[in-house]
């Protein structure tokens, strides 16, 4: 063995397993402290990697959920206010069956129409005042029809349509009818004085129907006959782009592109012998759509509820104001027993609409309930995964840190007495 002083070996080795202890004593302290067994690249980058995705999809939908529960608070708004414009119609329809019992006076219908101004206003009211972080919820603006236009279909079943009408047994040879058209128009206005005369028994009803059409404002009356399919009556669809009637054969009276925004109810076609008026017809068209679409567009809410780009849902609150382009009640007027009772339709209309409103959004509040659990699971199983990858097993650590200190604080006083050696090669001086 040799005896140098200008390289002390046992020195130099000394102090690499001293820095060697003090490093590993150092990365166990910092992971105790910490808590994670892997804090940067260098400990395990493949892992790093795995957890740094983990963490950026828990910060995700961690905002997500944040953006549910915002969702959920707009929703609510909408819904609440929906709900009081609902009670305003019920008291409208109160009103006008008030209003169409001969009990009253005339001078009572007008301060009943006082009251029914009044609520009309609120109504009103509420839809330029419902609204959520600045934004007006009800008053049309996150509809998404082009145009928000009302519209009303109605269908009269009718099992042979072209049959004439002596093969109605209405009228005979020789013999001519009058068919008498009634129907409300969106103010409640009960129209009685239209009339076709003069018809002949060998008149179709089909025919008499799209004459009767003519004297409805805006309004075009078909001949349909359906199917078993949802998609197949074309002209069943037209003007409100859905089928109206499947599986059965009539007419159905929609409002044409001029009356766009045409509301219209209790219609009727009455057909009556000129010779013999105790002999009639009578033909009722049903209420089968009171509000239709035109096209799709992108007016209405879209809610982000997911962390990637596409998972949103979206929500269309259409227009809840009194108007023609909303629920069509502003000109309501009951101030004849006629007028309101035709009013009563109307508001039937508008209720059906308001309530098919407050469906979508509950259902829409459903959903972004069921959301929300699902994100919460999804973080739950997330964080138990990264956790299994990145944490500390902190008693492991702590050991593994007494350790490494133990050896440190040995390699230290080794080092020191490898210096000594050194000083006693120098008594070979002496």
């Amino acid at each position: 063995m040799q005896s140098t002083i200008y390289t002390n070996m046992d020195s130099v080795r000394n102090y690499n397993v001293f820095n060697k202890n003090a490093s590993n004593a150092s990365r166990a302290m910092e992971r105790a402290t910490t808590g994670l067994k892997i804090v940067s690249a260098k400990d395990n980058a493949s892992q790093y990697a795995i957890s740094e995705k983990m963490l950026e999809r828990i910060n995700a939908n961690n905002q997500a959920s944040q953006n549910v529960q915002t969702d959920n608070a707009l929703t609510r708004t909408a819904s609440g206010g929906i709900a009081n414009t609902i009670d305003i119609l019920k008291a409208l329809k109160a009103k006008a069956i008030d209003a169409a019992n001969d009990s009253n006076t005339d001078a009572d219908r007008l301060n009943i129409q006082k009251d029914v101004d009044q609520l009309i206003a609120q109504i009103n009211t509420n839809a330029q005042n419902v609204k959520f972080n600045g934004k007006t919820l009800l008053d049309g603006s996150y509809d998404e029809s082009v145009g928000c236009a009302t519209k009303t279909a109605l269908m009269a079943v009718v099992s042979s349509p072209d049959d004439t009408l002596n093969a109605l047994g209405l009228i005979d040879d020789g013999e001519t009818a009058t068919a008498i058209v009634s129907w409300a128009d969106a103010t409640g206005k009960v129209n009685t004085d239209k009339t076709i005369s003069t018809l002949a028994c060998g008149a179709k009803l089909s025919e008499i129907m799209t004459s009767a059409g003519d004297k409805v404002t805006n309004v075009t009356i078909k001949k349909v006959a359906g199917t078993s399919s949802s998609a197949a009556n074309t002209d069943a669809k037209d003007k409100i782009n859905q089928t109206v009637k499947t599986n059965e054969t009539g007419f159905v009276a929609v409002a044409d592109t001029a009356g766009a925004s045409t509301r219209f109810s209790g219609l009727t076609i009455k057909l009556v012998s000129n010779t013999d008026p105790s002999k009639s017809l009578s033909y009722t068209f049903d209420t089968v759509l009171q509000r239709g679409k035109d096209a799709k567009t992108d007016g209405g809410l879209s809610f982000q509820i997911g962390e990637l780009s596409g998972m949103s849902i979206d929500l269309a609150i259409e227009n809840m104001s009194a108007g023609s382009k909303g629920l069509g009640i502003s000109g309501l007027d009951v101030k004849s027993k006629d007028n309101a009772q035709g009013s009563i339709g109307v508001i039937d209309n508008a209720i059906t609409a308001a309530l098919q409103q407050q469906t979508s959004i509950g259902a829409m509040e459903a959903r972004l309930g069921y959301t929300a659990d699902t994100l919460d699971t999804i973080n739950e199983n997330l964080q138990a995964s990264n956790s299994a990858i990145r944490d500390a097993d902190m008693a492991k650590e702590v050991s593994n840190y007494m350790k490494w200190n133990v050896l440190m604080q040995a390699s230290q006083y080794m080092l020191a007495q490898s210096n000594q050696n050194a000083f006693a090669t120098l008594n070979l001086l002496q």
